[in-house]
């Protein structure tokens, strides 16, 4: 609860269009073209994000430019690792931001794996944190993954774990009149029963 109440929200558009103009131009970022070189500029901005006592619209706009970065440079670890920095500072979803860059980078044929793999341990977390949409577009998009690593074991894993999280967000788009009700009335018996079973 602290840690949510220092969160800001996102900057407004104008102020973040003058941090990138100004951060293009500190870091030159166009210069940056080979993955290699796009990685190591994620890298640095990260630790810049971390160690400068940057605020406000620069922050975000290092965060945003090392989570784009690096997934162009096909480093997932580092993009998830911006995002939840991004999620620390900022009143951000972070399973919104992460099933984002997850499912619309596009990635090379030999990156397909790590990226399944990746999709899939995300949404495993959305589901415990009850973002049961984020959860189910990770775990599709690992399908989809699994299958350009032509990877069989993977795919199988994908495909239960997608038809599971699935069937889990219709039982709880089901139940959303009665989580509605027990955010007005917390005692209501045939709420608390239909919830505390889908919840057992």
């Amino acid at each position: 609860p602290a840690r949510q109440e220092t969160r800001k929200p996102v900057p407004d558009a104008g102020k973040i269009k003058e941090a990138e103009a100004a951060l293009r131009k500190a870091f030159r970022i166009e210069q940056a073209r080979s993955p290699a070189e796009k990685g190591a500029l994620a890298r640095e901005l990260l630790q810049t994000a971390s160690t400068s006592g940057a605020r406000d619209a620069e922050l975000y706009v290092m965060l945003t430019s090392a989570r784009d970065l690096s997934a162009q440079a096909g480093e997932v670890k580092t993009a998830l690792e911006a995002i939840d920095a991004m999620a620390a500072a900022f009143e951000i979803n972070a399973f919104e931001e992460k099933a984002g860059i997850l499912t619309k980078t596009q990635v090379k044929g030999p990156d397909a794996a790590v990226w399944a793999w990746t999709c899939l341990e995300v949404s495993k977390q959305a589901e415990e944190a009850g973002e049961y949409e984020a959860a189910v577009k990770l775990a599709s998009r690992a399908e989809a993954l699994s299958g350009a690593a032509k990877d069989a074991t993977l795919l199988a894993s994908a495909r239960e774990r997608t038809k599971e999280l699935q069937e889990l967000k219709r039982e709880v788009d089901r139940l959303k009149g009665h989580f509605k009700t027990l955010e007005a009335n917390g005692g209501d018996p045939g709420a608390n029963t239909a919830v505390g079973r889908f919840l057992c």
